[in-house]
């Protein structure tokens, strides 16, 4: 202990937890991420009443965004 009451060891990264797969994670944080950014940029354009230029981008990923997280959380199921 120091003196003001913190670990004088370095707080070390910590690997995930057993059993997880780091790029399942990611890759659902992606998706995660691309419905946040479909909802926020079709509000926006919806209350400006013109298309900006994310637009291209959420029109690209609408088809497989949640078809994508459902396949990849489902990808370990086990029944």
């Amino acid at each position: 202990m120091t003196v003001n009451g913190t670990s004088a060891v370095a707080e070390r990264f910590t690997p995930s937890a057993p059993g997880r797969i780091d790029w399942v994670d990611y890759a659902k944080g992606i998706c995660i991420v691309m419905v946040v950014m479909m909802h926020s940029v079709l509000g926006v354009e919806l209350a400006a009443g013109q298309t900006g230029f994310m637009h291209v981008l959420v029109a690209f990923a609408k088809p497989f965004r949640m078809p994508d997280f459902f396949l990849i959380s489902g990808l370990f199921c086990r029944s």
